[in-house]
């Protein structure tokens, strides 16, 4: 993945995270903030930092420090 992509509406899973508790986590994105991705998983709505995370979508794995700008400000900001 490139990282400019629209992510609203798309599955994702942590695959890695600095809080222990985070790793595994997956659903659905909803909303998205410069810092913070939000998933409606099964559990509920969950905020998830993109700080230190790798995220796994269904076309590809992001690091979640490449994600760190605003949604509107990614495509270009973000180096291919």
């Amino acid at each position: 993945m490139k990282g400019f992509e629209e992510f609203l509406g798309k599955s994702v899973t942590v695959e890695k995270h600095s809080d222990c508790n985070i790793i595994g986590m997956s659903g659905v994105v909803v909303d998205e903030t410069r810092e913070i991705v939000t998933l409606s998983s099964s559990d509920g709505i969950k905020r998830v930092s993109k700080t230190s995370a790798m995220f796994k979508f269904e076309t590809g794995r992001l690091n979640g420090d490449l994600l760190k700008h605003r949604p509107q400000d990614r495509i270009r900001k973000v180096k291919i």
